[in-house]
């Protein structure tokens, strides 16, 4: 596995992982392809990083941005992996880049540290990306009820 930047060409294979397993509604699926579009033509102040296997095999992407009037903080916009590629360290590999390169240029403003938010939903299909952030050791800062919509939060890391 290697990650790279986002090409043109990747656009089919991330709608494929955003639906290989059902985890995204339809309109949630209409923005994070929005923000592939954008950021295929490059007209935008976020991040996308691809993983892929030989040969070029899209195996998922990290989506993520400095977060507006802060120093040091970033939100991770979206994290995907295709349901074929799960349990194989690509999730982590995403995050370990986005935390790398956000230290990096943090670093390079003479800033310490950095901060990542993570938003996401108790809904079963986002347990995997809850295990994730777990595992990865982000603490849970807040929990606002009835969010996405009646019995759903919003959870930030």
């Amino acid at each position: 596995m290697r990650l790279r930047a986002i090409e043109p060409g990747d656009r089919d294979a991330l709608e494929r992982a955003l639906r290989s397993d059902g985890t995204f509604r339809q309109d949630e699926i209409v923005v994070a392809l929005e923000l592939i579009d954008s950021a295929i033509k490059s007209d935008v102040d976020y991040v996308v990083i691809v993983a892929v296997d030989d040969p070029d095999a899209v195996l998922g992407y990290i989506c993520y941005g400095r977060t507006p009037m802060t120093r040091a903080t970033i939100d991770l916009y979206w994290i995907v992996v295709d349901a074929a590629a799960r349990g194989r360290g690509v999730a982590v590999a995403l995050v370990s880049a986005m935390e790398a390169a956000a230290l990096a240029e943090a670093q390079a403003r003479g800033e310490l540290a950095i901060g990542v938010r993570v938003e996401t939903s108790p809904a079963d299909g986002h347990g995997a990306a809850r295990r994730l952030y777990d595992k990865l050791g982000y603490p849970i800062a807040s929990e606002l009820a009835d969010f996405y919509a009646p019995g759903e939060s919003l959870i930030t890391y």
